[in-house]
């Protein structure tokens, strides 16, 4: 009888390293990942070895949908996105995206997600397959009302054709009856029916300002953290040459020297936060939906960076010889009702005199928030406590950063260090900590108007704003791997660039508006760090820089025509609008220019603007608002 071949120590290591990247992916989670690293540890053949990595990747970086291949947690995170624009673009009913949402949650493997997906834009798909959206059904029925009225087709051809749009489901449908439609016409074409949203050519089409403006030092602040996947849906930005527009601006604020605090988008709705009021602005027409406001003698002081399942969370406080933020409520972003309100005890630091940042955060289900003790956490619905952490002893709760299946819990300690524990936001279980030094701006956090300079800028890659020895000259971005272990540390002052002076944060409020809520134009785009620059000793943030959150290299810079005032991201692009209304569209790999669109009637040059993507639309929440500069406009 022939012995079975054995196991070297190289296999079983090999198998651990295949199991450590599934980790980092998403594909596992710890206790998985422990149970297989113990078995492979332990093993005596390759067969058990084999079958211990038969549902995960042979190798880092494999982004295909193969069937049998566990789901990385970003495409999961990018599918709850893709059916939250398939909601938005009426393909799913709210009960279907229900549904689905929770398919996806309990998917596994590929096989199952794709299945969850199904007709759903943004996974790798083919197109025909995909559910047509209500803006392409409506698009082909106007191209039928036109051929009507030319005397291409006559009535009962209108009244056939038009029946059968009216009952097709995917794209495959109604390439037929494009198709129908030019052999009726003779016009031997197919009808104009885009894949919503349309995936723009690769090609540039530069326009030039006719008008120079005047030297603006302009603050931008919009963050947008996305991760770079195959087949996610495009900015929907024209690509025939034509203008975007301002479709509805709203009315000035009143009292007009009231600031905003930040600003949320819940489905199609632009909800813009002041200290005294919070208002929805339906996306389509600009009408107020719903308005909050806090009770009587108390303002706005701190809200959740996102939303989640329709909940976003405000904190608000009396006004009596300085802010006291020590209420917080959960509103529904449909309604503007306020379905719980719970005190939470504030320590010394609990004290301030204007609104302040990352005191609160949302983890899908969980609300996680700082209080004087250290920390704590309940449910988003039910306002019931989960878990409470105190800080280490000395110390006190710096800042709380949730997202998705994360909680970044800072407390700043003696002697300007802090410590940093990342956890599971619905347990509140350690899974790492990492030491860092405060920076020393933060020690004006308490004085009026200051922020926090130790910030989360990501979750996932966990990436912080600080100094790596505790003075402003090493002002660091800092990137980590998945058990908290230091990668790379991007200087944000380099020999010829200075990297995002007004969108990595300062202790001043004239550097970073939207203290409350804060959000910059830079985006963490896979594992690049996109982000605007300035060249050394300029005025002005007039290029795009581009840096590798593995290494800390420079891998591209790419010049624009002027100052840049806001920005956003997807997966497949970083939009930058500049200070004459010009949204300039570049690809994150590379940094080229993919286009450049005029926004037509652009005239109110905000210096504060936060940039969002709404589905085929942008939408603008600015800083402070007069008489030329309206609160809110969407741009399409």
């Amino acid at each position: 009888m022939t012995d079975l071949p054995r196991a070297s120590h190289a296999d079983r290591q090999h198998t651990a390293d295949l199991l450590d990247i599934a980790l980092a992916e998403g594909r596992l989670d710890a206790a998985e990942h422990e149970t297989r690293t113990g078995t492979a540890q332990a093993a005596k053949d390759p067969q058990t070895l084999a079958a211990l990595v038969a549902d995960l990747p042979d190798r880092p970086g494999v982004r295909d949908w193969t069937n049998r291949l566990r789901v990385r947690a970003t495409d999961r995170r990018n599918a709850v996105t893709w059916l939250g624009d398939a909601l938005a673009d009426g393909v799913l009913t709210a009960g279907e995206h229900a549904d689905r949402r929770a398919e996806v949650a309990e998917a596994v493997t590929y096989r199952q997600l794709t299945k969850a997906m199904d007709g759903v834009a943004g996974p790798p798909s083919e197109r025909e397959r995909l559910f047509v959206t209500e803006a392409d059904r409506a698009r082909l029925v106007a191209r039928l009302d036109r051929d009507l009225a030319a005397g291409l087709i006559g009535s009962g051809d209108h009244a056939d054709l038009t029946g059968a749009v009216t009952g097709a489901s995917r794209y495959g449908d109604l390439d037929a009856i494009s198709a129908d439609l030019a052999t009726r016409t003779g016009t031997g074409r197919r009808a104009d029916v885009a894949l919503a949203p349309p995936a723009p050519a690769r090609r540039r089409q530069p326009w030039r300002l006719v008008a120079a403006a005047a030297t603006v030092v302009a603050v931008v602040i919009a963050t947008v953290l996305v991760a770079r996947a195959p087949g996610a849906p495009p900015a929907n930005l024209p690509l025939d040459g034509r203008d975007l527009v301002i479709q509805w601006q709203a009315g000035p604020d009143r009292p007009s020297d009231v600031q905003a605090v930040g600003t949320w988008v819940h489905g199609g709705t632009l909800i813009r936060a002041r200290e005294d009021l919070v208002t929805a602005y339906d996306g389509a027409t600009g009408r107020e939906v719903w308005t909050f406001q806090p009770p009587a003698r108390q303002e706005m002081c701190t809200m959740s960076r996102g939303t989640s399942d329709g909940i976003g969370i405000l904190g608000f406080g009396a006004d009596e010889d300085g802010l006291i933020c020590d209420t917080l409520v959960a509103v529904d972003l449909t309604t503007g009702k306020t379905l719980w309100r719970r005190t939470r005890a504030l320590g010394a630091s609990g004290t301030s005199v204007s609104a302040v940042d990352d005191e609160v955060g949302i983890a899908r289900d969980t609300v996680v928030f700082k209080e004087g003790t250290g920390f704590a956490a309940v449910g988003l619905r039910d306002n019931k406590l989960r878990w409470r952490q105190a800080a280490p002893a000395t110390c006190a709760g710096y800042s709380v950063t949730a997202a998705d299946d994360d909680a970044v819990l800072i407390s700043a300690c003696p002697d300007a260090a802090a410590r940093l524990v990342m956890a599971d936001p619905a347990s509140g279980l350690v899974r790492f900590q990492v030491p860092l030094r405060m920076h020393p701006d933060d020690a004006l956090v308490a004085r009026a108007g200051n922020n926090k300079a130790t910030v989360v800028l990501s979750t996932t890659p966990l990436v912080v704003r600080t100094t790596d020895d505790g003075t402003r000259t090493a002002d660091a971005v800092l990137s980590f791997d998945a058990h908290g272990n230091r990668r790379a540390s991007i200087p944000l002052s380099q020999q010829d660039l200075d990297v995002g002076p007004a969108q990595i944060p300062g202790a001043y409020p004239g550097f970073i508006p939207y203290p409350a809520a804060r959000v910059r134009a830079l985006a963490v785009v896979g594992d690049t760090l996109i982000v605007p620059a300035r060249p050394a000793g300029g005025s002005e943030e007039d290029r795009v820089a581009a840096f590798s959150l593995a290494d800390g290299r420079r891998l591209w810079v790419t010049p624009l025509p002027e100052q840049i005032i806001g920005a956003a991201a997807d997966a497949n692009r970083f939009v930058a609008l500049t200070y004459l209304g010009v949204l300039h569209t570049l690809d994150p790999v590379d940094g080229s220019v993919v286009i450049e669109v005029p926004v037509g009637g652009w005239i109110n040059y905000p210096l504060h603007t936060d940039l969002r993507l709404l589905p085929g639309r942008y939408a603008v929440s600015n800083y402070s608002s007069t008489t030329e500069t309206p609160p809110a406009l969407m741009i399409g």
